[in-house]
């Protein structure tokens, strides 16, 4: 992320709990063009893996680590994940099956595997959700500013 916020010359702040976990970043205030360059920025960072490389994932996944025969359809299950996983990002579903298999023996169940997708997308979907509200506000100063100049009449 910072990286990112260099590039674009962002103003950004992490939001921190008392307990001292990350639980956002604020913004601070940008021009309308850089704000629609970060937000492009940012959901270029969100683009999804395609089919073949999630079932690559998956199935190397299935391949590392023992799993139970349960008479289910193995076709049907990584069908389902496929449909699951191509709603985040490609490096972030890599990065979390490849740690999956590091730190367990067993095939893991959805949760497991999206609680450990999600960790890794977390920072970004923080930067979106922030871009998005300095966004939305940006549009409000300006709708404000706009009804205050017209005259009453």
């Amino acid at each position: 992320m910072k990286s990112l916020a260099q590039s674009l010359d962002l103003k950004i702040e992490e939001q921190i709990s008392s307990e001292y976990d990350f639980t956002g970043y604020s913004i601070k205030k940008l021009s309308p063009k850089k704000l629609g360059i970060a937000k492009a920025a940012v959901e270029k960072m969100m683009t999804p893996a395609d089919e073949m490389t999630l079932l690559q994932e998956l199935i190397k996944l299935r391949s590392l680590t023992k799993h139970r025969n349960e008479g289910y359809d193995i076709d049907l299950l990584l069908e389902t994940l496929v449909e699951k996983l191509s709603r985040y990002p490609e490096d972030a579903v890599v990065k979390a099956l490849d740690r999956i298999v590091d730190k367990s023996q067993w095939w893991p169940s959805w949760f497991e595997i999206k609680k450990e997708v999600e960790y890794h997308c977390q920072h970004r979907l923080a930067l979106l959700n922030a871009v998005d509200k300095q966004y939305k506000d940006t549009e409000k100063r300006e709708l404000k500013s706009f009804l205050k100049s017209i005259p009453n009449g």
